[in-house]
């Protein structure tokens, strides 16, 4: 497996569309422009023009032969337009103005998406971003001096708005009430999803915390707009599949859903079943 050297990671924020500090995106690190360049053939391979991440230079020639703009720019000055970096990855714009890319370390985001797909759920969650399938890079990063997380590369569903830029858009709307009983909503459920037997937060085994999960989302499906996004996590509970990391930055507005609430970065989530263990492992390489 390949390996790229880390400079600097982003914030540990989660990202959606666009990563923020204030109103400033962050920019994405250079772990993620040095896989880029690596993989950049071989997504070409899979993805038609217009879900490539976008290029700002003219396509040059080099060597009597024409080649793409990326390829044409070093490693260490891309010239790829960027939405903003999280913690886990970096989100980029395609010409497709109905997806992104996102390049990411997040292994539990990328097992939940080959996950979905493998069962048949990807085109049935309503309230949860849809994605493209998840493909391993086959790149790591090193830290320290030692391997660090495998890069994993994904399109996924843009949304309008993104994070906590969410919030500050519906409480300029009519929807102004409605959205703050979602953030206390969502606020509530944060310590009873993440609150499994193994993390000690006194559910004596996962019969107790999946009742207390599905209480607690149940509650959800009395807010429109998070009342699909219930839905979909209690079908998926149902399914063994756990969506622990539902913070109030994992949020989003995408087109197909006008003002409902999508959560567009699902993470820490957990398999608790054997055929979800199973669907979710072997992701396909690029």
């Amino acid at each position: 497996m390949r390996r790229i050297s880390e400079a600097r990671r982003g914030n540990k924020a989660r990202m959606g569309n666009k990563a923020r500090t204030g109103n400033k995106a962050r920019k994405n690190p250079q772990w993620s422009w040095d896989a880029l360049d690596e993989v950049w053939a071989a997504l070409e391979a899979r993805a038609p023009a217009n879900l490539m991440p976008i290029p700002e230079a003219a396509t040059v020639i080099i060597r009597k032969r024409p080649v793409s703009a990326w390829a044409a720019s070093t490693r260490r000055n891309p010239q790829v337009r960027e939405y903003g970096s999280g913690y886990f990855g970096v989100v980029m714009p395609t010409s497709n103005p109905e997806w992104v890319f996102k390049l990411t370390t997040d292994q539990s985001e990328a097992h939940f998406i080959n996950a979905i797909r493998n069962l048949g759920l990807s085109c049935r969650l309503n309230g949860i971003a849809r994605y493209s399938p998840v493909y391993n890079t086959g790149i790591r990063e090193i830290r320290d001096g030692e391997s660090g997380e495998t890069i994993y590369a994904v399109w996924r569903e843009s949304a309008t708005v993104a994070g906590e830029d969410v919030w500050v858009h519906l409480n300029r709307t009519s929807r102004r009430t409605m959205a703050q009983q979602a953030e206390r909503r969502i606020a509530s459920s944060l310590d009873v999803l993440r609150g499994d037997a193994g993390q000690g937060y006194g559910y004596r085994n996962d019969k107790d915390w999946i009742a207390a999960a599905k209480a607690s989302l149940l509650d959800w499906d009395r807010n429109p707009l998070l009342a699909d996004t219930a839905d979909d996590m209690l079908t998926l509970m149902e399914k063994g599949l756990v969506v622990t990391d539902i913070n109030l930055s994992n949020w989003g507005l995408v087109p197909r859903r006008g003002s409902k609430l999508t959560l567009i970065d699902p993470g820490m989530v957990q398999f608790k079943t054997n055929n979800a263990k199973e669907a979710a492992r072997d992701i396909p390489h690029l």
